[in-house]
């Protein structure tokens, strides 16, 4: 972060698909929603499968694999104890006929050493867990409304409380906390109607899953903070990007964010330009202290 040099530790196959990235607090696994190059001459559907990776990338372990066509693990998280992993899992639905009609969707978590998987938040989306194990913050879809929200809940899923109403923006991504749990940063896309953004986010769904045209993404997207025991959003940026994530700084100072224009550090001064990136995706941040 210092020199601004980057190292690529992976070179993925051609047509592989990488959608996200974790890693446990001693760095000594990383967790990678992975999709192998799917069979010659068929569509790679960025649906991804959930494996355990050493560092250099040199070992790969499957842990939560796909069984149906449009199924994904996405999103991982793992908490500080490296004991377990929380994951978005989406799975389709279909109509009487067998057409996809949307997904299913909600967060889960399971043992990184293996077992059953325990679903603790219907219909959420993106987790991502405290510093200090207690307290995860997700989006959670409304499929009456098609509308995003924000949520704080323990890490087991109880006590939930909403952080940002689903009438607040056309679409949320990323939420983290900072590392003393006071703050949610988060990326958001435009002022809210959800009656003229209904058939917009129904169309996205229906994109994501293979069953209709790609659509846009929608107004530019800027990075917001809202105070994790609620209150009202504060936007940090005035950058009109595309699809941005982030991630706080081990000490709270900034944040990094990944973006198609590339990677930037955000903090008191103007943005910080750090290196190229390769299009949308996930970005984490390890400390070597």
């Amino acid at each position: 972060m210092q020199t601004g040099e980057q190292t690529q530790l992976w070179q993925l196959p051609e047509r592989g698909y990488l959608s996200g990235i974790a890693a446990t607090s001693n760095g000594d696994q990383l967790i990678l929603a992975y999709a192998s190059p799917p069979p010659e001459g068929t569509p790679q559907l960025g649906a991804t499968d959930i494996y355990l990776a050493a560092p250099d990338l040199s070992s790969m372990d499957l842990l939560l694999e796909r069984s149906v066509q449009y199924e994904s693990y996405s999103n991982p998280t793992v908490s500080p104890d490296g004991l377990w992993l929380y994951y978005a899992h989406v799975t389709p639905t279909f109509d009487a006929v067998g057409n996809t009609t949307g997904p299913s969707f909600g967060i889960e978590r399971v043992s990184i050493s293996g077992g059953e998987p325990e679903m603790i938040i219907p219909n959420g989306y993106q987790p991502s867990i405290s510093v200090d194990g207690s307290h995860l913050v997700y989006l959670l879809f409304d499929f009456e409304t098609y509308t995003w929200s924000l949520w704080i809940a323990d890490s087991d899923g109880a006590n939930a409380s909403e952080l940002v109403p689903d009438s607040s923006f056309f679409a949320m991504a990323g939420p983290h906390l900072s590392p003393d749990g006071s703050v949610v940063s988060f990326a958001a896309s435009g002022e809210m109607n959800a009656e003229a953004n209904e058939p917009t986010l129904r169309e996205w769904l229906l994109s994501w899953l293979g069953a209709a045209p790609v659509q846009a993404h929608g107004p530019p997207w800027e990075i917001w903070t809202v105070p994790a025991t609620g209150g009202t959003p504060e936007q940090q940026t005035e950058l009109l990007i595309d699809s941005p994530w982030t991630v706080w700084s081990p000490d709270g100072v900034y944040f990094a964010l990944v973006h198609p224009g590339g990677i930037l550090l955000i903090g008191a001064d103007d943005p910080r330009y750090l290196g190229v990136s390769v299009g949308h995706g996930e970005i984490i941040w390890v400390s070597d202290a």
